[in-house]
């Protein structure tokens, strides 16, 4: 096992955040939670329908987020 993964290489269309120190991304103007696990990591975001957004590790889906929610 590399001790090191590349970086992703997200599609052009995806919006990419950084996880920060507490887990959480910005994202539309607001601060959301993902998992303390993920501190430093690109993940990103891609729209699959009107204000749901599924988030990706690399190519694994990690779950949905919906942008109306709080």
């Amino acid at each position: 096992m590399p001790a090191t993964l590349p970086e992703p290489d997200y599609a052009g269309h995806m919006h990419v955040c950084i996880v920060n120190h507490s887990g959480e991304i910005k994202f539309r103007g607001r601060v959301r939670f993902l998992s303390e696990i993920l501190v430093g990591e690109r993940v990103a975001l891609e729209e699959v329908d009107d204000g749901i957004w599924s988030v990706f590790l690399y190519k694994t889906e990690l779950g949905r987020l919906d942008e109306h929610s709080n």
